[in-house]
């Protein structure tokens, strides 16, 4: 049986080969990203903790959410964009409703997207205790 209390430094093993450890870097953008998706994961990654997104999970929620965000403000400026005197025509009328429903759909997904949970996140607990488990029914 091991010694109780904290261990000495002497009886501490070192491993060799391994990458160094910067508790300062910041993670970069997949280089498949477009610039925009790359500029918001920057703005993402500057904002939390340097280690916040240590698991594949939560960078793949960050890519998500990127790809989103870019397009949500995407068709955003688009809208901004648009003339309203075009509204009047039906071509122009169908043109607004058609980037309007696009917008609604962005942010529809990113809330869907926000809500689902984390596969690091323990299970939520039923109201009168333990684990609730729901069954798909065939």
């Amino acid at each position: 049986m091991g010694r109780r209390g904290r261990r000495s430094g002497a009886n501490l093993t070192v491993i060799e080969g391994g990458q160094e450890y910067d508790p300062q870097a910041r993670l970069d953008p997949p280089a498949d990203m477009t610039e925009a998706q790359k500029g918001i994961w920057r703005e993402v990654v500057r904002t939390e903790a340097a280690e916040f997104f240590n698991t594949a999970w939560k960078q793949f929620r960050l890519r998500e959410y990127c790809e989103a965000a870019a397009g949500l403000r995407g068709v955003q400026k688009a809208i901004n964009d648009f003339d309203m005197s075009w509204v009047k025509s039906r071509e122009g009328g169908r043109k607004y409703r058609e980037l309007q429903k696009a917008r609604t759909q962005d942010l529809s997904d990113m809330r869907t997207s926000a809500r689902r949970p984390a596969a690091d996140q323990p299970e939520p607990l039923h109201p009168r205790g333990g684990v609730h488990h729901v069954e798909a029914r065939a």
